[in-house]
């Protein structure tokens, strides 16, 4: 088991090695910062003019509303335009009606006329007929000569009123059929000027509607957009914060100059007993920490870096309860072990004295156990020759 745990552990110290470097250039990252910021600076731009745009859309609705406005003003001027048409409509049709009653009645006259003028033809053939039957004149027939000739006279001039008339009426009948002709030519001009003008308005409403509920889509959309530019905008940000902690982390670990010229300088990591000694082996169990220290600790013994660094390594490992490893750069590590909780997690940055953990109980010892490792090119050293005197009270009993 104890060559297993240290093999994996081994491996666990291969990996962390292994990994990103710790003191990586920070062109990669300074790229990807001012790339995103370019990104940043394009969305502001695009939302920008997203935000031009709406207010022109905004504007340009406030102008056809105010267009529509206008239009509905001239569509009732209009309407009462076309009511008062067709009251003139109404109104030459009704004389129109009256024109043609009063040609019926025209005629009727004429028709009359016409026959009375047939009658006074008539008469007058009879009278001449009456006048060459008288042979001799005597007083009698002067007298019913002079009648005849009164009577003629009379009939003549009646003749003559009568065909006046009927002239007369014929002239105004033909002026009334033309005036009823003209009536109704402006009759159907009328109509159809306000068909055609109707039209015209719907179609110029339609447009106008039409182009209003376009801007209104249009400004949606924009509005749409801005809210996925600022959305956008916001990830960019985060990112870009991101990228900004993850610079100012590996300025940072470009700092750690490791504990290799640190000799008798660093504070111990719990207090206690110490257990057992660097590279002593014995007992299998022994065998497992020889590669580090084994420290007796009181109950809840807080457990802190020796140095800053960068954890490489927090989790459950076989054989250590849980495991710890701090890298304090230039090939230096230091492994914290036989933990109960622990407080950072991989890719933290921890101080001189930041708390990682508590020291977990020990059943098979029952006691309270903390083992300790320290790395230098891979290689295990001598914790011993980094602490402080006094760094722990001896005890090698096990």
């Amino acid at each position: 088991m104890s060559k297993i745990s240290k093999l994996c552990l081994g491996m666990l110290f291969l990996w962390v090695w292994g990994g990103k470097p710790l003191f990586a250039e920070l062109s990669s990252i300074e790229h990807n910062i001012k790339q995103r910021q370019q990104e940043i600076q394009y969305l502001k731009n695009e939302r920008r003019d997203v935000r031009k745009l709406i207010a022109k859309a905004k504007k340009n609705e406030w102008g056809v509303t105010e267009v529509l406005k206008y239009l509905n003003f001239n569509i009732k001027a209009k309407k009462d335009a076309l009511v008062e048409l067709q009251q003139k409509v109404e109104e030459t049709r009704s004389a129109i009606h009256q024109g043609k009653a009063g040609l019926v009645r025209l005629q009727r006259r004429i028709n009359v006329d016409q026959e009375r003028l047939e009658q006074q033809i008539k008469a007058l053939f009879y009278l001449e007929k009456v006048r060459k039957m008288t042979v001799l004149p005597g007083v009698d027939s002067l007298k019913h000569y002079f009648r005849n000739q009164r009577i003629l006279q009379k009939a003549t001039e009646f003749d003559l009123q009568l065909l006046s008339r009927l002239h007369a009426n014929r002239n105004l009948a033909e002026e009334s059929q033309r005036n009823l002709d003209r009536q109704s030519i402006k009759l159907k001009g009328l109509m159809r000027a306000e068909e055609e003008q109707k039209e015209l308005l719907r179609f110029e409403k339609d447009q106008q509607v039409t182009f209003l509920r376009y801007l209104r889509k249009d400004q949606k959309s924009g509005l749409n957009k801005l809210q996925k530019i600022q959305v956008q905008v916001e990830n960019l940000n985060d990112m870009v914060y991101s990228l900004e902690q993850e610079k100012e982390e590996s300025r940072r670990q470009k700092t750690f100059r490791g504990f290799y010229k640190q000799k008798k300088n660093l504070p111990s990591p719990v207090s206690g007993t110490l257990k057992r000694t660097f590279g002593k082996s014995g007992s299998l169990y022994n065998n497992l920490f020889k590669r580090g220290v084994l420290v007796a600790t009181p109950e809840d013994q807080l457990v802190v870096s020796i140095l800053e660094g960068k954890v490489g390594f927090s989790g459950p490992f076989r054989g250590y309860e849980t495991l710890v490893i701090i890298d304090h750069g230039k090939g230096s590590f230091s492994v914290y072990g036989n933990l109960e909780e622990v407080y950072v997690q991989k890719g933290d940055l921890v101080n001189q004295g930041t708390e990682i953990g508590v020291v977990a109980y020990n059943s098979q010892k029952e006691s309270y156990l903390f083992y300790f490792e320290t790395r230098y090119n891979r290689r295990p050293v001598n914790p011993l020759r980094w602490l402080k005197k006094p760094y722990w009270n001896k005890n090698d009993n096990d």
